[in-house]
């Protein structure tokens, strides 16, 4: 069977087959070429036998603005699961990462889907107003459903958009560096993440007070690791030979506690931060990397 259009919810398909090549294999094979909205196409495999696969995926990285592609559906006949394999192009959408709460712009490139697993090609992007490149993958598991992002760029810090202006100013220069993010959504229990970063600020000038100040073309390779859940994080890293840092984070009731802090600096000595008993800021809306959040308190 052969249609020029068809509906698939909103989303539009055209050139559309639909055959079964065996009669004694009982498998009938569709293909369609897709044009319509991120959500839109989100919403249809919500509504599909495919809605734990790939409607999850799309659960956890949400596409916006229209987008094409290619869809394969390999359809058993005697009941078992369907397979849903293609090829996604994206030009100048936004993705938001939804376990972190982060929304990426203007994304070009292309992705492959087979069932709830993504991988996708080396994609471009701005996020929090800067250039970079991503590229990400899921994988399904019979336990839990994990998510990997990695990312690259030349940022100049002083341009990045939550930063105060007075500390802005005293930034120069620019900073190369590599994230890598990994999720993991058990199917029961709680969320886990790991974060990387590695950065070579070699090519920044800063004049805040020690250990932070430097001049443009000292070394200072920057390395921070990041892991935790939904009830907080540890924040670990380095500058170089010189410093160490750790912390810990705590979530609680719409509030972020700073539970401890130390720096290490080279000549051994260790410093315990100290903190007045409780420092509080209450604000009713803050705008933070282009997400609003309302009725924030922040605690340490």
């Amino acid at each position: 069977m052969q249609a020029a259009h068809t509906k698939l919810g909103k989303v539009d398909g055209k050139n559309v087959s639909a055959v079964i090549p065996d009669y004694l294999k009982e498998r009938l094979l569709i293909d369609a070429e897709l044009v319509g909205a991120g959500t839109d196409v989100h919403d249809y495999f919500k509504q599909t036998p495919l809605h734990d696969s790939l409607g999850a995926a799309l659960d956890e990285l949400q596409l916006g603005g229209n987008v094409s592609g290619r869809l394969h559906l390999d359809i058993p006949l005697d009941g078992e699961q369907v397979r849903a394999t293609g090829e996604v192009a994206l030009h100048k959408n936004s993705l938001r990462v939804k376990p972190l709460g982060s929304e990426m712009n203007q994304l070009s490139g292309k992705f492959r889907f087979d069932n709830g697993n993504l991988q996708s090609d080396t994609l471009s992007a701005n996020w929090f107003g800067q250039p970079m490149v991503v590229d990400f993958n899921t994988q399904e598991g019979e336990r839990d459903y994990k998510v990997d992002v990695s990312l690259k760029a030349d940022w100049q810090p002083a341009k990045f958009p939550c930063l105060p202006q007075d500390l802005a100013d005293k930034l120069g220069g620019s900073a190369s560096w590599k994230r890598r993010i990994a999720i993991v959504l058990p199917h029961q229990g709680m969320v886990s993440y790991d974060i990387g970063v590695d950065a070579d600020l070699t090519k920044v000038s800063s004049h805040l007070p020690p250990p932070l100040g430097k001049p443009a073309g000292e070394a200072r390779p920057l390395r921070v690791k990041v892991s935790g859940g939904l009830n907080g994080f540890t924040l670990t890293g380095s500058t170089g030979k010189q410093s160490h840092f750790n912390s810990e984070w705590l979530f609680a009731k719409n509030q972020v506690t700073l539970a401890r802090a130390a720096w290490q600096n080279a000549s051994g000595g260790l410093g315990v931060f100290s903190f007045p008993n409780t420092v509080m800021l209450k604000t009713p809306q803050l705008l933070l990397g282009g997400q609003v959040y309302n009725k924030l308190t922040l605690a340490a």
